[in-house]
């Protein structure tokens, strides 16, 4: 019986954890919101690199997504691997928010330009 009961709940919590969105959807939707950005430029912007606009809100809604979902690690981990040099993390800037734009749009750049010389 208490078996049973031990395998009830492990499949309980597996199925459960399987229904949880992915982190880049959580911190998309909780980031657009406390930065009022409409939610489907906030998944362009976290999804697809997409960015239409380049407003304060834009720019503070991605640092709030970078600061949570370390996703700036991740590109430069990827460029890294691919043995790839870059400057983006020279990018300064007073506001966070611009400063976390420009290095944004500077790692994808270049991860662009990566792609399209076929190494990645």
């Amino acid at each position: 019986m208490v078996l049973l009961i031990s395998v009830f709940l492990i499949s309980t919590l597996v199925l459960a954890a399987a229904d949880l969105p992915p982190l880049t959807y959580i911190y998309t939707w909780k980031c657009a919101k406390i930065h009022e950005v409409p939610s489907e430029e906030a998944e362009d912007i976290t999804l697809r690199y997409k960015i239409k606009n380049e407003t304060a809100n834009v720019k503070c809604f991605l640092q709030c997504y970078l600061d949570r979902y370390k996703a700036l690690d991740e590109i430069r981990e990827r460029l890294e691997n691919l043995k790839h040099k870059h400057n983006c993390d020279s990018i300064k800037n007073n506001d966070k928010c611009v400063e976390s734009f420009e290095k944004f749009k500077c790692f994808i750049k270049i991860e662009e330009k990566v792609r399209e010389l076929g190494n990645g």
